[in-house]
């Protein structure tokens, strides 16, 4: 297992970012924050994306079967059993699998490409159970990439969660929209495109949009009211988990100014009051409060 860690970011495409060091979800965040962008545009070429969540991933991997379909991959001579919690490092590899399977459908002169993806050879891209496969949106292209999904969801165990997974089209018509999702069974996802915690939209976001970012943080705050803490402890939450929340959507991006306006305004009412209701006590400035103390109380 340690060696099988040890060379896990060599073995491993960059298509998948869970569990390998060097590797953080920012990454496929960003690549598909931008080519989402100009979905609602009038016009553009042709392009699909699916959004496929595997069902129960860690538990229904069919190892044994997997390994025959991917012996260069896994060594036969150790087995590993499925049972209990399934090592990260060996449900990647399993996912090597679908990657090596879609790397020859690339040569395949019928497939297109998703705008912007031919000369990256980007098909799809993976974090944990969270698959994002990248076509052209016409019947071939997302027959042929359904069917190599097909193909490796058979030999490994790994379903799409239908209630879960869905499908983005643009740049066609409502006829043809209508024969792919009939012909892949997936139903239309909704704009903003929600990905990995966050919204993902074809433009800035709205106030409206980053909404759930301001009701995660209320949550996160109103769940820490009832614990009697010193104001250090508070302090000492609020730059963990709020702001690491924030920091989140801060790194993918420009947040109104509002939003954040108000995110500090709740942190700032818990830090002094112990709720989440904004009040204007405060006994001293904000801005000081995270200027560097000699006696390193606040730090």
């Amino acid at each position: 297992m340690s060696y099988s860690k040890s060379v896990i970011r060599d073995l491993i495409e960059e298509s998948q970012s869970a569990f390998i060091e060097g590797r953080g979800i920012a990454d496929n965040i960003l690549f598909t924050h931008e080519l989402f962008k100009g979905y609602n545009r009038k016009g553009i070429s042709p392009r699909c994306v699916l959004k496929v969540d595997l069902r129960k991933a860690y538990d229904t991997l069919d190892l044994p079967q997997h390994e025959w379909r991917a012996d260069k991959l896994i060594s036969r001579k150790k087995r590993h059993s499925t049972r209990g919690l399934m090592p990260p490092y060996l449900f990647v590899i399993a996912i090597e699998y679908l990657q090596r399977e879609l790397a020859q459908l690339a040569k395949n002169k019928n497939f297109k490409f998703h705008p912007r993806c031919k000369k990256l050879g980007t098909i799809h891209i993976c974090f944990a159970d969270d698959l994002l496969m990248f076509c052209k949106a016409d019947i071939t292209s997302t027959r042929l990439l359904q069917q190599t999904f097909l193909k490796f969801s058979n030999s490994s165990g790994l379903q799409a969660n239908a209630e879960k997974s869905s499908i983005q089209l643009a740049g066609i018509s409502d006829s043809t929209k209508q024969d792919i999702m009939q012909e892949l069974g997936y139903t239309e996802g909704t704009m903003p495109f929600r990905y990995l915690g966050v919204p993902l939209a074809s433009k800035k976001l709205s106030i409206i949009q980053c909404w759930p970012l301001v009701e995660k943080i209320t949550q996160k705050i109103n769940c820490w009211i009832a614990k009697l803490l010193s104001y250090a402890g508070r302090l000492q939450l609020i730059k963990l988990v709020p702001f690491g929340v924030q920091s989140y959507w801060a790194q993918i991006f420009q947040l109104p100014k509002k939003i954040l306006k108000m995110i500090e305004a709740m942190c700032r009412s818990f830090l002094w009051s112990g709720t989440s209701t904004i009040t204007k006590k405060a006994l001293v400035a904000w801005d000081k409060i995270w200027t560097m103390k000699k006696d390193n109380l606040w730090v």
